[in-house]
């Protein structure tokens, strides 16, 4: 049984309408016939509210939804990605500025450090943009 199924039987069984859970999580009605009918699923946050409000543990919720499991690990990697190449973006900023200051106070360019910032820089715009997608 895929969770959106999960919530609609749990929510049954508390005799919950879909406006009332929606309140109990701060969200839109919209959000949990959404989820219901499959057509989106619950961020981490909602699904350990959902656990403690339903009474069953994220095992009983997520177990069997496989496509949810999915979804959720590859949120966080996509995370870790957008981190990095974050990371990245700033380290070339870093380097092209540190090549612009020696520039001006000691008048010698360093090229190296300079295409390395700009590689770093543009790579992870690119990289960004895929992610973000």
């Amino acid at each position: 049984m895929v969770i959106g199924q999960k919530i609609k039987q749990l929510r049954s069984r508390e005799n919950l309408s879909q406006e009332q859970l929606a309140n109990k999580l701060n969200l839109s009605s919209q959000a949990i016939s959404n989820w219901e009918r499959g057509k989106s699923f619950p961020d981490i946050m909602n699904i350990i509210s959902l656990s403690d409000i339903f009474g069953v543990s994220l095992d009983d919720l997520l177990k069997d939804d496989v496509e949810l499991q999915e979804k959720l690990i590859s949120s966080k990697k996509d995370k870790w990605k957008i981190t990095g190449q974050s990371f990245a973006f700033v380290l070339g900023l870093v380097f092209i500025v540190l090549v612009i200051y020696v520039y001006f106070t000691k008048k010698e360019f360093l090229i190296f450090p300079f295409i390395t910032g700009l590689l770093f820089v543009i790579e992870s715009i690119l990289q960004l943009k895929k992610l973000l997608k």
